[in-house]
């Protein structure tokens, strides 16, 4: 298991999806008067500020790591207990990853992290 998503915060944790799994990079883009602010981008498309990315809170965002996931070939499969989420992601190349978390989002995305990473 990653140590680095079982240690960081619900923050770092977000940034770490959204450049390793959803393939995105932060950069400025102006903002009111002479001020600058910070957006995910996809290529050249800003898609939202760095400050709205919370897949550890929406249940929106989350369903789009889901989605990213599909998409590159994962399979997930995510058994939900009175106290704990246990998730597991299968690759097409044969990696496996398994991660038991309380909250089932924070689950979803350090999986996926590990899994991308690994």
């Amino acid at each position: 298991m990653n140590s680095i998503t079982t240690e960081c915060s619900d923050r770092k944790l977000a940034d770490l999806v959204a450049e390793r799994v959803m393939g995105w990079h932060s950069q400025p883009i102006a903002w009111a008067y002479n001020l600058e602010t910070y957006c995910w981008h996809e290529g050249d498309i800003a898609l939202m500020s760095t400050a709205s990315w919370h897949p550890d809170q929406d249940d929106r965002q989350c369903m789009m790591v889901l989605d990213k996931l599909a998409a590159l070939g994962y399979q997930i499969q995510t058994i939900l207990r009175s106290h704990q989420c246990d998730t597991s992601v299968s690759g097409p190349n044969g990696k496996h990853c398994r991660v038991v978390d309380t909250c089932r989002r924070r689950a979803l995305l350090r999986a996926a992290t590990e899994i991308i990473t690994s």
